[in-house]
C-alpha cells in the first residue's frame, strides 16, 4: 500500500481532483511514501514541482517532508535534494521551474 501511496504522490496529485486534507491523510497514513523514489530517482516533491496540476501541493509536501526529514537534514523536505535529471545544478533547476510556473502560470509546465 505504501507503493500505491507513493505512486499517488508522484503521478496522480491533481489540484482539481484532490484536496490538501486528502493528500495530508495519505502522508499521515503512509509517511514513508514521501521518501519513495520513482523510476527516475525523483522524490514526490520533485515530481510535484514539474507538473502544474500538482504545484499547489508543493508547500504541503515540503512541510510534511521537512518534519520527516525527507532527503536529509536541511533539505526542505526533499525540495533541495539533487534532481537526477539535472545533477549539475540540482536545486537551481527545481527552483527555476517553481518560480517560472508561478510567474507565467503556464499549463505547459509538465516537464517530466
Amino acid at each position: 500500500m505504501t507503493n500505491d501511496a507513493a505512486e499517488f504522490l508522484h503521478k496522480k496529485l491533481h489540484a482539481d481532483k484532490h484536496t490538501e486534507d486528502e493528500v495530508k491523510t495519505v502522508i499521515e497514513t503512509f509517511p514513508s511514501a514521501l521518501s519513495h523514489m520513482d523510476n527516475g530517482g525523483r522524490l514526490p516533491i520533485q515530481s510535484a514541482v514539474c507538473f502544474t496540476r500538482s504545484l499547489p501541493f508543493v508547500p504541503l509536501l515540503a512541510k510534511e517532508g521537512a518534519t520527516l526529514k525527507v532527503g536529509g537534514e536541511g533539505k526542505r523536505g526533499g525540495l533541495l535534494v539533487e534532481d537526477p535529471a539535472h545533477p549539475a545544478s540540482p536545486n537551481v533547476v527545481l527552483l527555476q521551474i517553481l518560480a517560472g510556473s508561478t510567474a507565467n502560470n503556464s499549463e505547459n509546465l509538465d516537464v517530466i
